[in-house]
């Protein structure tokens, strides 16, 4: 996992958008499947950009912020 310094802030965002996926809802027609996802700000490189978690997405946006919760809390409690 990662090892989380105690001076850095974690900064999580939960994005609601479109996947690229669709979902066919007729023989003819599509429809965007949306999705939530989450990622957290865990470092930030000397030249400034910011090193993050690859995105953890949903298609339900309460089970997205269960798992963000659910991995600061992980994250939290690990020895650093």
């Amino acid at each position: 996992m990662f090892a989380v310094p105690t001076s850095l802030t974690f900064v999580f965002a939960v994005v609601a958008g479109l996947a690229t996926a669709e979902t066919i809802n007729s023989v003819d027609s599509f429809e965007p499947v949306e999705t939530h996802c989450v990622v957290f700000v865990v470092d930030q490189k000397p030249d400034g950009e910011l090193v993050t978690t690859e995105p953890a997405c949903f298609q339900v946006k309460a089970d997205a912020e269960a798992w963000a919760q659910a991995w600061l809390s992980m994250v939290s409690s690990e020895p650093t």
